[in-house]
């Protein structure tokens, strides 16, 4: 009787944790920013050369940033528990993808059932 309360109290708690912070993957033919991955690349690109960030030496650093657009369209890194091998060799990549993320701004939340509702974007 025990075990059965408390899976009904994961339960209900999972639920309601779920409605109130959903995160979806952006739904189909929605874009995370205004203009489309297009005008993403070019505010990325010109954000890179204003604020005169210092290339990496090692110019085959990459690392495919995963974001939490939220309901006010503020974004944060999602880093797994995975990536941190993948930040340790290429921490260049990582820490200049972190700077200027700060000055991309024309970030658009998800709209799921005609509400806003934060949206994982890869």
């Amino acid at each position: 009787m025990k075990k059965f309360y408390l899976f009904n109290l994961f339960l209900i708690s999972a639920l309601g944790f779920s409605q109130e912070n959903g995160i979806y993957l952006y739904p189909a033919g929605q874009e995370a920013y205004f203009g489309g991955k297009q005008q993403l690349y070019k505010d990325l690109h010109k954000n890179l050369v204003e604020h005169n960030f210092e290339k990496c030496k090692d110019t085959l650093q990459h690392f495919k940033v995963a974001l939490i657009i939220k309901k006010d369209a503020s974004v944060s890194i999602i880093r797994n528990t995975d990536d941190s091998l993948k930040i340790a060799e290429n921490k260049c990549a990582y820490d200049l993808s972190k700077k200027v993320l700060v000055y991309l701004k024309n970030w658009k939340p998800a709209i799921y059932q005609n509400q806003k509702t934060a949206a994982i974007y890869e």
